[in-house]
Parts: structure tokens; C-alpha cells; sequence
């Protein structure tokens, strides 16, 4: 429920799996880092996003990796590698850079 996407211009999702109340802004991209036939189908191959992820616009999240429950992934960012719970991912390649601080 609640998965929003407030302007989906440009956004690109393959077979991923995405938790509860996601947001992702435009030109975002989530797939395969190296697409084949056998892959095309399997949602494991995809990134997975947890519960209250929040993709930030021209984000590139490519691979079998997984995105933490509340984590942060910063604008233009391209992340290859899994995200904790609670942080937020910057950079090329993105890093997870500090742990958000709870509401």
C-alpha cells in the first residue's frame, strides 16, 4: 500500500521487489547490471527495496542488492551495493554515507 511516485517521468522498474510506502521521484532506474534471458523473470536478480525507502530523482539502483527498511538513496546517485536499515546512500558509486536519525 501507499507506494508513491509523484512525477514518474523517465522511471524505469524491472522485476524488483518494493516494500511499504516507497517513494520515487522521477528518472529513477532499478534493473539488471548485466541483462540476460534467464535473469529477464527473476525478481532476485532485481534490487529490493524495504519499507518507507525513499529514491531520490536520477537514481540508478542496479544488481541483486537490497535497499534497508527507511534508507535514504540521494539524488543521481548509482548504488551497487546493499544499503543498512536507516541510512542514506550518495555518490557514484553511491556509499552509505550516515545513519538518518530518527523521527
Amino acid at each position: 500500500p501507499r507506494f508513491h511516485m509523484p512525477h514518474p517521468i523517465g522511471v524505469v522498474i524491472g522485476v524488483s521487489i518494493i516494500g511499504r510506502n516507497a517513494v520515487i521521484l522521477p528518472n529513477v532506474c532499478i534493473g539488471l547490471k548485466m541483462p540476460s534471458e534467464k535473469d529477464a523473470d527473476d525478481p532476485t536478480k532485481y534490487p529490493q527495496l524495504g519499507d518507507d525507502v525513499f529514491v531520490s530523482t536520477g537514481a540508478v539502483l542496479l544488481g541483486a542488492i537490497k535497499i534497508g527498511n527507511r534508507a535514504i538513496i540521494g539524488a543521481n546517485s548509482v548504488v551497487l551495493s546493499n544499503v543498512p536499515d536507516d541510512y542514506v546512500a550518495v555518490g557514484v558509486p553511491a556509499h552509505a554515507r550516515a545513519k538518518r536519525v530518527k523521527d
